[in-house]
């Protein structure tokens, strides 16, 4: 059939795209809207004895507020602080008979009568207490996707750094941040010298000092991690007496799981998220260098090598490391901005998770206040926001995803969207998938009785199935670390290594064989590819090697989609009840920006064509700008360009430095082969171009099972698998 008779020569197109798509939209967004009310009510008091005995009035009143899925009570309109803010995530709300002026609210943490002034006054309230309950969103969420928002993404810490600065500095009300790890000596402004002025204490406590209030929300790790959530906590709260608050969560329980998100929320309109924390070791450039002899760039603790040290923190700034001797380990990340209702819904996240977290946790240091959202401000973002370039890409739908459950945010049931919105846009792909990730551990559905449980794994073998059989023009690209940062001597880190080859191609169900067993004839490269990144330099007189660590949480699909947040492709990240997880799901089908899939012209999304080429472009050393970077345009075209560029760039990294991964298939090779590069291969090096290099699959091939994961003499052996996992 002739396909524009079909569409009646664009008729019909034309009717849905200016009348009915409109009207969906207002539909959608009236739908998501949640209603404000505020007044006086009579709330019964709680089963104290004193009540219950009639020795104190059982009733008290109350001012009242419900926005943004919280309701909250005050002494009196003039407060400014809560004395009490209970999420509306899983409330049920009644009036006690048809005509009263009574009504009933029940949450998990929460259970009272209310009295209003009229009957009239009463539905009202438990209308408006009805809307900003959780509604049934796409892919589970608490939230709707928002229209009309305006985003940014940055490529590593040094971008991030520069654009959150003056934001946290033209604050006018509140700044909100969440980290697994927070370093307040770190410096979001490089200039030479350093100036302490731009260091992220001075800056937090200028904005304190000044009346802005601060609240950072962090994980209190267990023993074995030296993130010093005790001594942030102190820190923070120096800043000023009223205007500066800090918890650490949990308590005591879980000791497995731990808060992942990494956000900064400021005025409830600007926030931003992805995987970087506010921490030492996150900031890096586009240049990705392996050394700093002179300190200039990454002072003390910034110069981290992961596989010599671990994370640290604490008053000390200064670096354990000898960086006259020992590269650092770059860092690539991905992080990004949001405004409007996104940014609102990502303060929402972080309201429930504070409230919840003053309920469940010790207290330490001062009394909390509680938290509600700030009233509806239009000119708030243009004040935070003062130029177009700080805008990025506007008309953007963003939907904001978690996994979070009852011990990290006291919902009744785990929230997993980001884990099916992942599942959902890589089984919808049309033409290619491509993902940064800092792990890769999943599983196939044919492996019953699986562990891990998340099917990521089992998603993409599905779509690369379906077009190998269909002869589909089709392209998977996978980015992820050369081995997890740590010591390949530690017994976790070589647990961790199995389980991420058992995923991409060691074993009957990992994604690489099941597809070469149903397609013994079919090169599979022609479909996929695993990569990870690299650098080299030079430490007096000496030349080093080290990984380019990718930490990001991305997937681009069709550069029509992306999901950036900081969830890794693992259970601890996506089943909900585990780590707390946020990111952002960007674009829509139907994209807007001129360019070209397959050969043919199309319609993308701007923000995640110019993110997923910037990226291809770092990997093979091409400026993003330049006119040479049109074959990177179309991504399937381009493919073949990026795979001879990093299949060359691996065989000099093999040839100059004999003890990389990719040469190692035994661990006692790894103190057999002497760390030192071959002096008469190092013109070579010069024909390196970009970063990318291919993922090392023969790493440690020959090791057998059991030596690579726990003994009963090792400590891990008593942690439970998941925990890996």
């Amino acid at each position: 059939q002739d396909p524009d008779f079909v569409e009646c020569f664009g008729f019909f197109s034309f009717i849905n795209d200016s009348l009915i798509h409109p009207i969906e939209d207002q539909l959608a967004e009236t739908i998501a809207s949640k209603m404000e009310i505020s007044g006086w009510l009579t709330k019964k008091k709680g089963d104290t004895l004193l009540a219950n005995m009639r020795l104190l009035s059982s009733v008290d009143r109350r001012w009242f507020i419900v926005r943004a899925g919280v309701i909250a009570y005050y002494n009196n309109p003039q407060d400014l602080k809560p004395r009490n803010a209970i999420s509306l995530a899983d409330a049920s709300v009644r009036l006690l008979h048809d005509n009263s002026t009574s009504f009933r609210l029940v949450t998990p943490w929460f259970s009272r009568n209310f009295s209003a002034e009229s009957i009239l006054a009463s539905k009202r309230w438990v209308q408006a207490i009805r809307s900003n309950v959780t509604a049934n969103n796409r892919y589970k969420s608490f939230v709707p996707p928002r229209r009309s928002i305006s985003t940014r993404w940055f490529v590593n810490g040094a971008e991030y750094f520069d654009a959150l600065l003056p934001v946290i500095e033209n604050a006018q009300k509140r700044i909100f941040i969440t980290d697994w790890y927070l370093a307040l000596g770190v410096y979001l402004k490089r200039t030479a010298p350093l100036d302490d002025y731009y260091r992220l204490d001075r800056v937090l406590s200028r904005k304190a000092k000044s009346g802005v209030q601060v609240y950072v929300l962090i994980w209190r790790s267990p023993p074995g991690f030296d993130l010093q959530a005790n001594y942030i906590v102190s820190k923070v709260e120096e800043f000023h007496e009223t205007n500066a608050f800090a918890i650490r969560h949990p308590n005591f329980s879980p000791i497995l799981w731990s808060h992942h998100q990494k956000t900064v929320i400021v005025d409830d309109v600007v926030a931003f998220v992805g995987g970087i924390d506010l921490c030492y070791t996150r900031y890096d450039n586009k240049n990705y260098p392996i050394t700093d002899t002179d300190s200039k760039i990454f002072p003390g603790r910034d110069y981290s090598n992961l596989c010599y040290a671990g994370e640290s923190n604490g008053k000390s700034m200064d670096s354990v490391l000898d960086r006259q001797s020992v590269p650092r380990m770059p860092w690539h990340d991905i992080h990004m901005q949001v405004d409007g209702p996104a940014a609102a819904d990502v303060a929402s996240n972080f309201i429930q998770r504070w409230n919840h977290a003053i309920r469940t946790s010790q207290t330490f240091g001062k009394i909390k206040p509680y938290l509600v959202g700030l009233p509806e401000d239009p000119s708030a973002i243009s004040k935070l926001l003062p130029t177009v370039n700080e805008i990025g890409f506007r008309d953007c739908e963003c939907q904001v995803l978690r996994s979070v459950a009852s011990w990290s945010s006291g919902i009744t049931e785990p929230e997993t969207s980001i884990y099916k919105a992942m599942r959902a846009v890589i089984t919808n792909a049309k033409h290619f998938i491509y993902i940064e990730n800092q792990y890769f551990i999943s599983a196939l559905k044919s492996n019953t009785g699986r562990q891990p449980q998340n099917i990521i794994a089992d998603a993409i073998y599905q779509r690369l199935r379906s077009a190998i059989i269909n002869k589909e023009e089709f392209k998977c690209v996978v980015v992820i670390p050369v081995f997890p940062a740590g010591d390949l001597n530690s017994v976790t880190t070589r647990y961790i290594i199995k389980y991420v080859y058992k995923t991409i191609s060691r074993r009957k169900h990992s994604v690489l064989q099941k597809l070469q067993e149903e397609f013994p004839n079919q090169n599979l490269e022609d479909y996929i590819i695993f990569l990870s990144m690299r650098n080299y330099g030079e430490i007096n007189g000496v030349m080093h090697t080290e990984q380019v660590y990718i930490h990001a949480k991305l997937m681009i699909v069709d550069d029509q989609i992306t999901i950036c947040g900081s969830a890794n492709i693992n259970d601890r990240s996506l089943l909900g009840d585990r780590d707390s997880e946020i990111a952002v799901i960007t674009g829509t089908e139907e994209g807007k920006y001129d360019s070209i899939l397959g050969g043919k012209s199309t319609k993308v999304s701007e923000f995640s064509h110019t993110l997923r080429k910037r990226l291809w472009c770092d990997l093979v050393g091409i400026a993003a700008n330049s006119e040479q970077a049109n074959v990177l345009r179309d991504p399937i075209a381009g493919y073949q360009f990026l795979l001879a560029t990093v299949k060359n760039n691996t065989e000099i990294y093999k040839r100059v430095f004999p003890y990389i991964p990719d040469n190692i298939r035994l661990l006692s090779q790894l103190n057999e082969i002497k760390k030192e590069s071959i002096i008469s291969e190092h013109r070579l090096l010069k024909d390196i171009r970009g970063y990318g290099v291919l993922f090392p699959m023969d790493f440690l091939i020959d090791e057998s099972d059991a030596s690579m994961s726990p003994k009963v003499r090792d400590a891990e052996f008593l942690v439970p698998r998941q925990c890996f996992l």
